[in-house]
């Protein structure tokens, strides 16, 4: 039987972030040490809504890495373009001021 999502109040969150920058994935002893090391905090919080929350907090962590991931590739490929845009104009700047000598030159 599925149990009912449950809003986490920010107590809980800090205790549940607190853990999880500890270990990401917990035992269920450990998930019960958390409920029991607690008080009353966890009270009315099975087992699987703990579960739940450390298991998408796992995949919120997957899909920022691969967001991550995607942007750090994207900037490198950008950099790569940019890096020979700068080298092509360089270029253009050195043949504009090479034709504009020889004409300073041949009006003098």
């Amino acid at each position: 039987m599925a149990s009912s999502s449950v809003n986490f109040s920010d107590e809980q969150v800090a205790v549940l972030e607190a853990f999880y920058a500890h270990c990401q994935s917990p035992s269920a002893s450990q998930r019960q040490q958390i409920k029991l090391g607690n008080g009353m905090l966890f009270n009315g919080v099975d087992d699987a809504q703990i579960h739940a929350w450390f298991r998408i907090r796992r995949n919120c962590d997957m899909m920022t890495r691969e967001v991550l991931i995607a942007n750090k590739n994207m900037l490198m490929e950008e950099n790569v373009r940019l890096k020979q845009d700068v080298a092509e104009l360089m270029h253009e700047n050195d043949v504009l001021r090479r034709n504009r000598s020889k004409i300073h030159a041949r009006r003098n």
